[in-house]
């Protein structure tokens, strides 16, 4: 069996993705203790994958699928259809009802272009945006909006 290697993203390149803090202090506390468990448990080398099994290999997609149909059923969920994927949509669409730019969902999500982003999740964006005319207004003309000169 051949061992993946991490790389770039399908795009070919590699990309920051935010995560919240409380996040991230959990991500290094993983990371911290990565080196301790691999002398533990005699991996080599040690593993830089975040998600592993218990042998040290990478998380595969069977075990992703299997402990997700297991997360719905719990949660009694498991007859609606959803998949992983279905969580990447519910994240896109939540942060451009949160008002996230284009381009930083783009980098988010991996995607190759801002194209990508607004072909699929462009109808999300807000298409309508008075204050930001009214704003933009009273910039050009030196008053605000009601407020005629």
């Amino acid at each position: 069996m051949q061992i993946p290697k991490p790389g770039l993203t399908k795009g070919g390149k590699s990309r920051d993705v935010n995560v919240a803090a409380d996040l991230g202090a959990i991500f290094d506390a993983i990371k911290a203790e990565r080196p301790t468990l691999a002398m533990r448990n005699a991996w080599r080398p040690v593993p830089p994958w975040m998600f592993v099994t218990s042998n040290g290999t990478p998380y595969s997609q069977r075990f992703v699928l299997k402990d997700f149909g297991r997360v719905l059923k719990r949660a009694k969920l498991a007859d609606r259809g959803f998949t992983p994927h279905c969580m990447r949509h519910s994240f896109a669409a939540l942060h451009v009802l949160a008002g996230k730019s284009a381009t930083w969902l783009q980098q988010q999500m991996g995607h190759a272009s801002v194209k990508v982003t607004l072909d699929v999740y462009g109808k999300w964006f807000k298409l309508q945006d008075h204050a930001a005319a009214d704003a933009l207004g009273s910039t050009l003309l030196g008053n605000t909006a009601g407020n005629r000169a």
